[in-house]
């Protein structure tokens, strides 16, 4: 945000609120005052503005300089941005944005609930890609599940057996077997939650 050292950012965090309570003649005297700026206020009613006036945590007003500038007492702080941004303020402690911008380059990222789904998310990329393709899902997560667990390859084997396929969560992957294969590996995803994928693991066992 290209705004100047003085701007009060937990208050400009609220600056939407503000369209509720601008109401001709009822505005209380403000603390500080920002004027001559381009106000995003985020607001479909009123988009931009060029000032915002302030008292104690909340905004009182916000509007043209003229406006807004009656607001003013014989002790409010007056801030000229020399036309500057003033967004509300985002909080955002880890992101990736080039990563986020080309998350769908490929295509729209699938919402998958539940293991099912996968399934069949795989078998509707089986029928559009390539045959030598690889089947990338992007985005599982087992937080996100309803069994709350990764697939085994398995259950990955079931939706194209004779495909590629790959589940990724950018930390981990589920490979299905005819990926391993192909990469020289038998290692088994290892999934003591259910009989059936310790039952696998024993007809298959790891190299």
């Amino acid at each position: 945000m290209h705004v100047i050292d003085a701007v009060n950012l937990r208050s400009l965090r609220l600056v939407s609120v503000a369209l509720l309570v601008s109401l001709p003649g009822a505005a209380q005297t403000a603390d500080t005052i920002y004027f001559n700026a381009h106000v995003i206020t985020v607001s479909m009613v009123r988009p931009s503005a060029q000032a915002v006036a302030i008292a104690g945590d909340r905004f009182v007003a916000v509007g043209g300089n003229d406006e807004v500038l009656k607001t003013a007492g014989p002790q409010t702080r007056k801030i000229d941005l020399g036309g500057k941004c003033v967004l509300p303020g985002i909080i955002e402690s880890h992101v990736h944005p080039i990563g986020a911008a080309l998350s769908e380059i490929d295509g729209p990222v699938p919402l998958l609930h539940s293991i099912p789904e996968i399934q069949a998310y795989v078998r509707q990329q089986a029928g559009k890609l390539p045959a030598a393709g690889l089947i990338f899902v992007p985005k599982v997560y087992s937080t996100r599940l309803k069994e709350r667990r990764y697939p085994t390859r398995y259950e990955v084997d079931e939706a194209a057996r004779d495909r590629e396929v790959m589940l990724d969560n950018g930390y981990a992957a589920v490979l299905n077997s005819r990926c391993c294969a192909k990469r020289g590996s038998r290692a088994i995803r290892r999934s003591p939650q259910t009989d059936e994928s310790r039952k696998a693991q024993r007809a298959n066992p790891p190299a």
